[in-house]
């Protein structure tokens, strides 16, 4: 694999006397293994990888991508941007970001180890989990899927105001699907565990709770109609923030979809619509 910052900046150097060109470079790779009644059901790989390059110029902006890391068609991809530049509504607003000066705080996320961790040994951890979750209780009746997946990816964002940064991560989470019957009552649950390496993973904490969710609802009967406090589950909670989060994105903010963050009444800012 090339150098994703030394790509970057060659396309860049490319950069015409009056044009502001931001680029994106990505890599990643993904693994998943899908166990299935005590069985591999499935084992996959996946790699990606791509350029997304940005062109301004007098007002208008060009945008270009390709799924490959190969210099000629990086090069094809600011070419295209800067040819797509040409055909955009100008908006005098379009600029690119530029350094605050702000040193970046260092999140170490790459775990080396995971690198070298062979296949059979997450196969192993797949079906452990399934077996321990059918284990962990009479009434669980089945396992829909008992599931390893780990994966990394390599990002860098460069541009021509002087802004260079990478960012790499590894990952790993084990996931289990059960069902639990009592009688003609069935429920569902599920659990997991997440980790930046194999060692972090729980076994135990995926099960269990996978067993828990699925049978502490059997028997249950519908509550009468009363004026309650609701206490959220932290699983909907994480939900909610992540519904109410979108419109406070980058994008949004962007496109004018979202107020000033401080207007004359004082008030926090808020989704327009």
């Amino acid at each position: 694999m090339p150098d994703l910052l030394d790509l970057a900046r060659r396309l860049l150097e490319q950069a015409r006397g009056d044009e502001e060109v931001e680029v994106y470079v990505a890599h990643g790779r993904q693994n998943s293994i899908k166990d299935y009644e005590g069985e591999i059901e499935e084992l996959t790989a996946a790699e990606s990888a791509g350029v997304g390059v940005r062109v301004i110029s007098a007002g208008r902006q060009g945008f270009s991508h390709v799924g490959a890391l190969d210099e000629r068609a990086a090069l094809e991809t600011l070419l295209e941007a800067r040819d797509n530049a040409r055909f955009a509504t100008v908006d005098e607003h379009a600029r690119l970001a530029s350094p605050d000066a702000v040193e970046a705080p260092v999140i170490d996320l790459w775990r080396s180890e995971l690198v070298s961790f062979p296949t059979d040994e997450k196969v192993a951890l797949a079906l452990e989990l399934e077996r321990r979750v059918r284990a962990g209780d009479s009434r669980i009746r089945q396992v829909v899927s008992s599931d390893y997946v780990d994966g990394f990816g390599e990002t860098v964002i460069a541009t021509t105001r002087g802004i260079g940064v990478t960012s790499r991560r590894k990952g790993c989470y084990l996931f289990v699907h059960a069902v639990a019957g009592d009688g003609d009552h069935t429920q569902t649950g599920f659990g997991y565990s997440v980790g930046r390496a194999p060692a972090e993973l729980d076994l135990e904490a995926a099960g269990s709770d996978a067993v828990d969710r699925a049978t502490r609802l059997l028997g249950a009967k519908k509550a009468r109609s009363a004026k309650l406090t609701a206490v959220l589950d932290r699983r909907v909670t994480a939900a909610l923030l992540g519904i109410l989060s979108g419109p406070l994105s980058g994008e949004e903010v962007a496109k004018g979809r979202v107020r000033s963050s401080q207007g004359a009444s004082g008030r926090r800012s808020v989704p327009a619509s």
